[in-house]
C-alpha cells in the first residue's frame, strides 16, 4: 500500500540528491590534500551542510514508500503516527527519518554559521560557536529535541493513503526556527554586501556573496513551500483536488526545484 505521489517523486528526489553531491565533491576536490579540520571554515561549513542534505533527502526517497507498507488496507479512517511497534514499516521509516532528519538541521547550523563568519570572521565565529559550551550545547540540545519531536504521519481516508511529516504541535514552531537561521543568514549576507559598497570592495568579491546569499534563501524558501504544502494536504479541498487531477503532483516537483537551486548557487559562490 504505497501512495502513488511518492513513486512520482522518486525521479526529483534522486535528481536533486545527485545535484547535491555533486557540489559537495567538487568541494571536497577544491582543496584535495588538505585535512578536513584544517580546511577554510566556510568550504568546510557548506560542505557538511550540503552533504548532510544528501544523506537526508537520500533517505527521504525510501522512509516515505516503506512508512505505509505494514498497514492494512482495511484499517479504519484515522491518523498514524510515529514510532508504533503494530506497524514495523512506521517504525522502521520514523528511526531511518531520524538519521537523516538530522541532515536537515545540520545544513540550516552550517549556512547560518557560514553566513555569521563572512560577516563577522572566522576566528570570532570559532570562539562563539565552537568554543563557547553554553552556544554548542544549544545548537546541540536544540538538534536532538527537533530530530526527536518530528515524525512521519500516514493517514488513511475513503481507501486514499496520504504520507507526510506530521508538522503538527511543536514540531511546527521547531521547523518555523529552523526556516528562520535561514533568513537571518540571507539577512547577514545581505548587510555584508551593504557593508562592502561603503567600503569599495572588489566586485568580484560582492558577486559571491550575493551568490551564496541565493543558496541560503532558496533553502528558506524551499522549507516555507513545503510546510505550506504540508498544510494543505490536511485541508480537505486539496485533497478532493488531488483525487480527481494527478496534475497536482506538478506541486511537488516544483518544491524540490526550489532547493536544487540551493547547492547551484552555493557551487558558483564558493568558485574561485
Amino acid at each position: 500500500m504505497i501512495e502513488p505521489l511518492q513513486i512520482a517523486l522518486i525521479i526529483p528526489k534522486f535528481i536533486e540528491a545527485t545535484l547535491f553531491l555533486i557540489v559537495s565533491i567538487k568541494l571536497i576536490k577544491k582543496f584535495p590534500n588538505i585535512p578536513f579540520r584544517e580546511r577554510p571554515l566556510l568550504n568546510t561549513l557548506f560542505l557538511t551542510g550540503l552533504f548532510s542534505w544528501f544523506i537526508y533527502i537520500s533517505l527521504d526517497i525510501v522512509i516515505f514508500i516503506i512508512a505505509p507498507l505494514s498497514l492494512e488496507s482495511s484499517l479504519p479512517f484515522g491518523i498514524y503516527s510515529g514510532y508504533q511497534a503494530e506497524y514495523p514499516s512506521l517504525l522502521i521509516a520514523n528511526l531511518i527519518r531520524d538519521i537523516g532528519f538530522l541532515g536537515l538541521i545540520l545544513i540550516s547550523w552550517c549556512y547560518f554559521i557560514a553566513a555569521f563568519s563572512i560577516k563577522y570572521g572566522e576566528n570570532k565565529t570559532k570562539q562563539i560557536f565552537f568554543k563557547n559550551k553554553m552556544v554548542l550545547g544549544f545548537m546541540i540540545a536544540f538538534t536532538l529535541i527537533f530530530d526527536f519531536f518530528d515524525k512521519i504521519m500516514v493517514t488513511y481516508e475513503d481507501s486514499r493513503i496520504n504520507i507526510s511529516s506530521d508538522w503538527r504541535g511543536i514540531t511546527g514552531i521547531l521547523l518555523a526556527i529552523v526556516i528562520s537561521l535561514f533568513i537571518f543568514a540571507a539577512i547577514l549576507l545581505n548587510t555584508t554586501l551593504e557593508s562592502t559598497v561603503i567600503e569599495h570592495q572588489d566586485r568580484q568579491y560582492r558577486k559571491k556573496i550575493r551568490l551564496l546569499k541565493y543558496g541560503i534563501i532558496f533553502m528558506a524558501l524551499g522549507d516555507i513551500y513545503w510546510l505550506i504544502l504540508g498544510l494543505l494536504r490536511n485541508w480537505p479541498a486539496f485533497l478532493e483536488f488531488a483525487k480527481f487531477d494527478m496534475s497536482y503532483e506538478i506541486f511537488y516537483w516544483f518544491g524540490h526545484m526550489i532547493w536544487m537551486l540551493s547547492p547551484i548557487f552555493i557551487y558558483f559562490g564558493l568558485k574561485e
